[in-house]
């Protein structure tokens, strides 16, 4: 009868740049994405709206969120997420 087995162990190495990320000495600065999400959480204390949130969004990342809906759907993503 005929086997066959495969290893997962080369697929799962992380790359050079991941585990550059991952040492004790590197300092990490915040990417698009990054910035982006740290600014709606930052407003997620509860003095705004998700509405609100999301036009200030749209406004501060316009190329990212070129209307209040994509800006809201990103926003609601995260509340679900976080939110208490």
């Amino acid at each position: 009868p005929l086997s066959f087995r495969q290893s997962t162990f080369v697929a799962t190495l992380p790359s050079p740049t991941r585990l550059r990320r991952r040492a004790d000495g590197f300092r990490p600065t915040l990417g698009d994405n990054g910035r982006i999400d740290a600014y709606v959480l930052g407003r997620m204390d509860g003095s705004a709206t998700l509405g609100e949130i999301a036009r200030e969004l749209a406004e501060r990342f316009p190329a990212r969120f070129p209307t209040w809906e994509a800006a809201l759907a990103h926003v609601g993503r995260l509340s679900e997420q976080y939110a208490e």
